[in-house]
């Protein structure tokens, strides 16, 4: 029974010996191959070094690098803010350069009548030419003073008011030339009718004179024959039995009976409707008041005679007399009597006595 122990045991330790050199096997073949691994893996660590050592001279090259663009970024950012400070004083700038273009632009529109936007600039502009001739422009203008802005409409208007008043003129000369005509025709006719009427009168006045004197000779002539129409009128008078000539050698009573009869000679000339007469025939002897006052009685046909006297032998020729008359002191009364209506009442009289 032991033995068979043994032998089981033997046969058991046979079979894990066995069991274990096949292991050995195995593990001498792993081991191999584990070599063969090992020296792959070697061969593969150094290559692996080698590149870890390419990469770790690539890392300190962009480390430099990235230190050297770090520091270009930092210069730019430095060069950056500086731009940006310019950058917001050239806004500013522009932002006042604007303004002043825009209060520009304002100033040529209500100054000058300028729309900026409509000008067109050449191409072939200077501006260096432009400006100097700018300059001498401002010179002259500021030599000239003040400017007119508004001489343009100015100028416009005084046409305007030049064509109307030109065709004013035109019109005022023509009516003119109408005018020069008309008064042509009214000068020859004035002329012709003052010399017609120059000839009755004078014809006239002869006659008058002649009749209230008694004779003698009277005359009326021009003192420019050749211009009638500036011509005056001198009045010669010679009584008769005198060898006087000018009026101022006649008496009082001689030179009111010629003015009477110079203006009874226009009144059969023009008979008026009525006559107002102050004491004409105040400076009159009682021969030359009767044949005054026959001669209103002829021409009282034709105009009435109102006449202011103290003469009877006036009075005597009147249709009607009226007087004043002072009662008590103070006071006037006017008296009228009809000498017209009496003369009738003393003809009938007369007339039944017979």
């Amino acid at each position: 029974h032991s033995h068979e122990v043994v032998v089981a045991r033997r046969r058991s330790i046979e079979e894990e010996v066995g069991r274990l050199e096949s292991e050995r096997d195995r593990a001498a073949a792993t081991l191999v191959t584990l070599n063969e691994q090992c020296e792959v893996a070697r061969s593969e660590h150094a290559t692996r070094e080698a590149a870890v050592e390419r990469a770790r001279t690539e890392a300190r090259e962009i480390a430099a690098d990235l230190a050297r663009f770090e520091g270009e970024v930092g210069d730019a950012r430095t060069e950056r803010d500086s731009h940006r400070d310019s950058i917001g004083q050239l806004e500013v700038r522009i932002a006042s350069l604007d303004a002043q273009i825009e209060g520009i632009e304002e100033s040529a529109t209500e100054r000058y009548e300028v729309v900026v936007a409509d000008v067109q600039v050449p191409e072939d502009f200077d501006a260096e030419i432009a400006a100097e001739r700018a300059t001498v422009i401002k010179t002259r203008i500021e030599r000239l003073g003040a400017v007119n802005i508004t001489a343009i409409a100015d100028a416009q208007e005084l046409a305007e008011r030049f064509d109307f008043l030109q065709n004013q003129r035109g019109d005022l000369e023509a009516s003119m030339e109408d005018l020069r005509k008309t008064i042509g025709e009214l000068s020859r006719t004035t002329r012709t009718r003052f010399k017609d009427t120059f000839d009755q009168a004078r014809e006239l006045f002869g006659k008058t004179f002649k009749e209230l004197f008694r004779g003698g000779t009277a005359d009326l002539v021009l003192t420019q024959p050749n211009n009638l129409m500036e011509t005056g009128v001198e009045i010669v008078a010679q009584p008769p039995g005198k060898a006087v000539r000018s009026l101022e050698m006649l008496s009082g009573g001689e030179r009111s009976l010629t003015a009477v009869s110079l203006i009874m000679a226009l009144f059969q000339l023009r008979p008026p409707p009525f006559c107002l007469l102050d004491e004409v025939d105040a400076p009159l002897d009682d021969a030359n008041v009767g044949r005054f006052s026959s001669l209103l009685k002829r021409l009282s046909a034709d105009t009435q005679f109102l006449i202011i006297t103290h003469k009877p032998r006036t009075m005597e020729q009147a249709d009607s007399l009226y007087g004043v008359t002072m009662p008590e002191p103070g006071i006037s009364q006017i008296v009228s009597v009809q000498i017209d209506e009496i003369n009738k009442a003393v003809d009938g009289e007369l007339a039944a006595s017979a």
